[in-house]
This record gives structure tokens, C-alpha cells and sequence, in this order.
């Protein structure tokens, strides 16, 4: 469970959060030996409350990367690097799963860093500056 109970002048408390809202509560229990019975009715009002926002919150039905990058193609974005982009991700991935670091992953695979002229063996002085 995600809820901190905790008990202060022995009154329990509740606090936690669902989704962005926070829910802090007094329990009707006033006696600290009462921790078991506290802690079942902190359970019952977590679960209570996230049932009401399943039900009240519709789901949300995320586009793939493809239909994604189809809309933006048809919205006139340039198409030249998705094809490799999308067969990366793959038809089935949702935009919702895609975060910062699959990105970077994405990138690295697709896009591999160029050798620096270190790496390369190469001479790494500028040749304008030669004298």
C-alpha cells in the first residue's frame, strides 16, 4: 500500500496520493493499541479512492509511434529519418511507453556517435593553425 499511517496526539492519519491529489485523513480511531484496526481501515479508504478515480478518469487510448509519425507526416513534418525511427520502435509500441531513456537507446542504436579524431588515430590539431 502507498499510504503513511502514522499516529499523532493518538488520533491515526492517514496521508497519500492518488494520481496528483492528495489525500490526508483523521481516522475515527483514538487509541493507539488500535494500530491493526487503523491500518485495515487505511487499506479500505486507499483502495476506495483509487476504484473512484478507475471509474471516474476514462481510458485513455494512446496512439502507436507509427500512426504518430503517420499524423505528423500528413500534418507536413519531414518524413525523412521516421521509417528507420518507427522500425526501431516497432508497429505495436504506444507513445506512452516511450520515454527519455528509450529515446537516447534509439539514438545510440540508429545514429551511432562518430570516432573522435583521437579515437581515429587522426591528427587532432587544426590545420589552419599550422605554421
Amino acid at each position: 500500500m502507498g499510504a503513511e499511517l502514522v499516529g499523532r496526539g493518538w488520533r491515526w492519519i492517514i496521508d497519500f496520493r492518488v494520481e496528483e491529489k492528495r489525500i490526508r485523513r483523521r481516522l475515527p480511531i483514538h487509541d493507539k493499541t488500535l494500530e491493526a484496526v487503523a491500518q485495515a481501515r487505511a487499506k479500505e479508504i486507499y483502495a476506495e479512492t483509487w476504484r473512484s478515480v478507475d471509474r471516474a478518469s476514462p481510458k485513455r487510448n494512446f496512439p502507436t509511434f507509427e500512426e504518430a509519425s503517420e499524423l505528423y507526416i500528413e500534418a507536413g513534418g519531414e518524413a525523412r529519418f521516421l521509417p528507420r525511427i518507427v522500425a526501431h520502435f516497432g508497429k505495436k509500441t504506444r507513445c506512452s511507453e516511450i520515454d527519455e531513456i528509450a529515446i537516447a537507446r534509439a539514438a545510440r542504436a540508429l545514429y551511432p556517435p562518430l570516432p573522435s579524431p583521437r579515437q581515429s588515430g587522426g591528427n587532432s590539431e587544426c590545420p589552419s593553425k599550422r605554421f
